[in-house]
């Protein structure tokens, strides 16, 4: 059954990069507040036309896939976007979908429950649902940090040792 996650745009674009957006839905409903929705789907200044993952978040947007919800007080940690969905997930009990690193630690450390891209690939994996050839590329197709990186890539591979996917 899927469970609520409050969604922060760091996310959202690293998981269309790694393209395991459609995976979401399996596991989340997804609650985003409005000024992270208008950070996905702001035009590019330079050429005013949105990205990719600004196109297919307004898609989903559109067709009912996520939902708009307003915290009712963000608290005043980081950036706008982050703020709100750090505020949504702590009002609701929310989980957290967000991969910007100081916001993460932030957030854990007041024990929210969050979720990275890494995190997401990793489960994904453990779960069969990509294989281990697949999980690696996913995650060097995101923009996490290098430290997060090495220690989901670690997470990996023991699974795979566990499943018998690598020795």
């Amino acid at each position: 059954m899927p469970q609520d996650a409050a969604l922060d745009s760091s996310f959202w674009i690293d998981a269309f990069s790694a393209q395991i957006v459609n995976f979401l839905p399996d596991h989340y409903v997804l609650r985003v507040p409005r000024v992270v929705a208008e950070e996905i789907e702001r035009p590019f200044s330079t050429t005013g036309q949105t990205s990719a993952a600004g196109a297919m978040f307004k898609e989903w947007r559109e067709a009912g896939k996520l939902h708009l919800e307003e915290p009712a007080k963000p608290v005043d940690w980081f950036q706008a976007g982050e703020n709100a969905a750090i505020a949504l997930a702590i009002e609701h009990g929310y989980r957290l979908l967000l991969d910007d690193n100081p916001p993460y630690h932030r957030a854990r450390e007041q024990g929210i429950k969050v979720i990275s891209t890494a995190d997401f690939i990793a489960a994904l994996y453990g779960e069969g649902r990509l294989n281990y050839t697949e999980a690696v590329a996913r995650l060097k197709a995101t923009d996490i940090n290098k430290d997060a990186m090495r220690k989901t890539l670690d997470v990996v591979a023991r699974i795979a040792q566990a499943k018998g996917d690598r020795p």
